[in-house]
């Protein structure tokens, strides 16, 4: 009768030494492959997530502290400045800090060009560390206490359409408070910063607070609202809800994703995408392990007939084909983490596979080398893979001694 086991026999028979090297070789090249793709995918997906949510988190800041406002405008009603309060906020567990901004709408106009800006306020405590790597040209605007500064910093993009540089003048005009006439201040293009982030670097230039507290006739004690950092990303929420128990009932707290949720609803996307390949490739390095183990086991009948009847238990049979997985997925492993980590350092250095900026807000996959997830996804791998490879040693026991040493 030909049942599939037999068919297996008969296509082994007379082919058992070289067949059995084959199939080793088509397994450890299956195991190199899936444990290849998964390094890299956690390496770049979490470049990729992290890097965006650093260049977001050092814009925005990491919570947000504004007056709630009936009908919201790019322009926020002022907050007055209360000293308990910020203190209060500062005790919060996990805040790192807490820095005021202004936002007003207006229009750059050169002698040629005008296009549309937002220029952010900010005084002399705001964390200059995440944007100084990004200004490509100049400096950041010299923003003092005692004076005002009319130093601006603008984008690559809006220095590319006006056709400024750093130096130049500008003017730019502003609506009064009352939205009524045209306000024009002249300043001056201290640096320009390129970020990736196209939704930011086309519409948002940075100077002093002072400034816009002047256009806007506030008291220098009232700001548009704070931007607060937290040490612990995990416990955001948490730090959120605790400011948002310290303030008064019309101001409003919200974490930068609540406040940019379509950039971090796509980047969930990505992870999930991640997770999914990851699973992906787990199947195929288990189902490619079962199948060679199985061919092996077949093409081994008669050996395992001539043991069992030298007196070899089921178990130590079973031992000697998961000795052979392990070599398979050893050398799989070994050689697979060597061309996953040994791409993605190429990747990190001399950035081989190349983005489309406007699309990705990266010129290069970015690379991040997480050696606990990477540790992680080689445990669960073997984990697994010893588990399931106990499927096909139960064959062992079906095997008769005597048919099987008959069995050419």
């Amino acid at each position: 009768m030909n049942t599939p086991l037999h068919i297996a026999r008969k296509i082994v028979k007379g082919h058992r030494d070289s067949f059995s090297r084959f199939i080793i070789k088509v397994a450890i090249s299956a195991n190199v492959l899936s444990i290849a793709v998964m390094v890299m995918a956690v390496c770049m997906g979490n470049g990729f997530t992290k890097e965006i949510r650093e260049k977001v988190f050092g814009f925005w800041g990491h919570i947000q502290i504004t007056r709630l406002q009936n009908n919201p405008t790019y322009d926020t009603n002022p907050i007055k400045e209360d000293s308990k309060l910020l203190k209060s906020i500062l005790s919060v567990p996990n805040v790192e800090s807490i820095s005021p901004y202004i936002n007003k709408a207006g229009i750059i106009k050169t002698q040629t060009d005008m296009e549309g800006i937002m220029l952010k306020g900010i005084d002399e405590s705001y964390q200059w560390s995440f944007l100084k790597k990004y200004i490509s040209q100049g400096q950041e605007p010299q923003i003092t206490s005692d004076s005002m500064s009319r130093d601006i910093l603008i984008s690559t993009s809006t220095a590319q359409k006006l056709q400024l540089e750093v130096g130049d003048a500008l003017i730019i005009y502003f609506l009064d408070d009352n939205n009524k006439r045209p306000i024009g201040r002249k300043l001056k293009v201290s640096g320009l910063y390129h970020t990736g982030l196209e939704e930011y670097d086309s519409y948002f230039a940075l100077g002093d607070l002072k400034l816009i507290q002047d256009l806007n006739q506030w008291p220098v004690d009232e700001y548009g609202g704070f931007e607060v950092k937290v040490k612990d990303l995990k416990q955001l929420n948490d730090v959120a809800n605790s400011i948002y128990e310290k303030v008064p009932s019309d101001i409003n707290v919200e974490t930068i994703r609540e406040a940019q949720p379509n950039i971090f609803d796509w980047l969930d996307l990505i992870f999930t995408n991640e997770i999914l390949a990851l699973i992906l490739m787990l199947i195929v390095a288990i189902f490619n392990m079962i199948t060679a183990l199985m061919i092996l086991i077949l093409d081994r009948t008669n050996m395992i007939g001539i043991l069992k009847a030298l007196g070899a238990t089921h178990q130590q049979l079973r031992q000697i084909f998961i000795y052979n997985a392990l070599y398979i997925l050893g050398y799989g492993l070994l050689i697979g983490n060597a061309i996953g980590i040994g791409f993605c350092w190429l990747q990190k250095i001399f950035g081989i596979i190349k983005l489309d900026e406007s699309l990705y807000y990266f010129k290069e996959v970015p690379v991040r080398f997480d050696w606990l997830a990477i540790l992680g996804i080689n445990l669960i791998t073997v984990i697994l893979t010893l588990i399931v490879l106990l499927i096909p040693t139960m064959i062992i026991s079906k095997i008769s001694p005597l048919k099987a040493i008959r069995y050419d």
